[in-house]
């Protein structure tokens, strides 16, 4: 039976490689998607001796930074194999009005002719587009969602071959309590896994990027679904590999 559980445990390795690192890396250098608090302190000063053309400069380069990292989004949302359609639109439309927007607002900045202004536009870099706190969040948690179901079909296809092994061995006359034990605890595992992360697109895709009150706990909550999810799969793993080594004992 050792090549067909070489043949096994290839899908086993693929699958395996879908359920590493969920949360991906961040977009750019000093992005701040995990943060439990937004913060406007490195945008806004709040020296009263602030110049005109210091603020303007660093609020500037404020929103360069998000464009620059909102470009690598849009590449990374393109491109990842494991977007569903509808999900992968829903977010190219959310960073295009993203970018839209962020545009604008540095084009009223570059324009801005008093430091009350200045001050007030400098400000709705964050409190109108939370790209870091929201946005870059969302278009993570959704692809370790999406990332997850491939992960399960993977991980499907194994248990049911490992489930045809235990039938055969069943058929010779084998002793399989322990392996068919095994193997209800895989497919329950690969189940949890997929009702933990199913329901995250639908949870973040929503959120407005401009109420991070709102967009918090749900967040939080996903992030811990994930969580959950990718320990589940885990454990689904770790449940292959026993019922590989029951039937090896056979």
């Amino acid at each position: 039976m050792g090549t067909t559980f070489v043949r096994r445990f290839g899908v086993m390795a693929v699958a395996g490689g879908l359920l590493i690192g969920f949360a991906g890396p961040a977009f750019a250098s000093g992005a701040t998607g995990t943060s439990s608090t937004p913060t406007t302190s490195t945008v806004v000063p709040g020296t009263a001796g602030t110049t005109l053309n210091t603020l303007k400069q660093r609020c500037e380069t404020a929103v360069n930074n998000r464009l620059a990292s909102i470009t690598t989004a849009t590449a990374v949302v393109k491109d990842n194999q494991y977007l569903t359609g509808s999900d992968r639109s829903k977010l190219q439309g959310q960073i295009a009005a993203e970018q839209t927007g962020l545009s604008a607002l540095g084009e009223k900045i570059a324009g801005d002719s008093d430091l009350a202004t200045l001050r007030a536009d400098c400000k709705s870099i964050v409190a109108q587009f939370h790209w870091y706190i929201i946005q870059e969040p969302k278009i993570h948690l959704t692809i370790a969602a999406d990332t997850a179901a491939h992960a399960v079909a993977r991980l499907q296809d194994l248990s049911s071959r490992l489930q045809a092994d235990i039938d055969r061995a069943k058929a010779k006359g084998k002793d399989v309590t322990q392996a068919q034990a095994d193997e209800g605890a895989l497919n329950a595992a690969i189940t949890a896994g997929l009702n933990a992360a199913a329901p995250v697109p639908a949870m973040v895709l929503p959120l407005a990027d401009n109420n991070w009150a709102a967009a918090q706990p749900v967040l939080t909550q996903a992030r811990t679904d994930m969580g959950q999810a990718r320990s589940d799969f885990v454990t689904a793993r770790t449940g292959a590999q026993k019922v590989r080594a029951d039937l090896k004992a056979l």
